[in-house]
């Protein structure tokens, strides 16, 4: 969730207070039904941008100027984007750093245009698996698969487990 703070106006006409516009700090001015829902209901207006409510009146009253009016909202709660859900990384398929107890197995997996990249924790020592890496987004996969490998090196680096980097070079 996202915390954001709007000025909003109002005009005075027949049909009584009116939200006219709203902006949100650094953006531009938006008007009649640009303005975002969650700012309406802030605002206690109607899908015109009347206001009806006693309370929302008897505010804007306050501060209302020659039948304008102009206040700053708290926060106003949006809600972000979920996360898209991670494809499974096929461990037959992933390449494995570790030192065959506790180790990271990690790949990729195209979706689309953008690759994933992934990691995944088998402890034997400690009986687990978990995600360790889910991130989507990468161009091609040879960074997807940089990133993925950085991620596995990390916990590895973090949790002093050994493992060798197979660069295919053979001796």
């Amino acid at each position: 969730m996202i915390n954001e703070q709007w000025t909003v106006n109002f005009n005075k006409g027949i049909l009584g207070w009116t939200l006219v516009s709203a902006r949100k700090k650094g953006e531009r001015v938006l008007h009649g039904t640009s303005i975002p829902p969650r700012v309406r209901e802030w605002a206690l207006a109607d899908a015109r941008g009347v206001v009806s409510h006693p309370d929302a009146i008897a505010a804007i009253e306050q501060v209302q100027r020659n039948g304008r009016a102009s206040l700053k909202t708290e926060d106003i709660t949006r809600p972000t984007k979920p996360r898209p859900t991670p494809p499974i990384l096929d461990w037959d398929e992933a390449e494995y750093l570790g030192d065959g107890k506790d180790g990271v197995y990690f790949g990729t997996v195209r979706e689309g245009r953008k690759w994933w990249a992934l990691a995944s924790i088998d402890s034997n020592t400690g009986h687990f698996t978990q995600s360790l890496a889910a991130d989507p987004g990468y161009t091609s996969e040879k960074r997807a698969l940089i990133a993925a490998r950085d991620a596995a090196i990390d916990w590895l680096v973090t949790n002093e487990i050994g493992f060798e980097i197979d660069d295919g070079e053979g001796e």
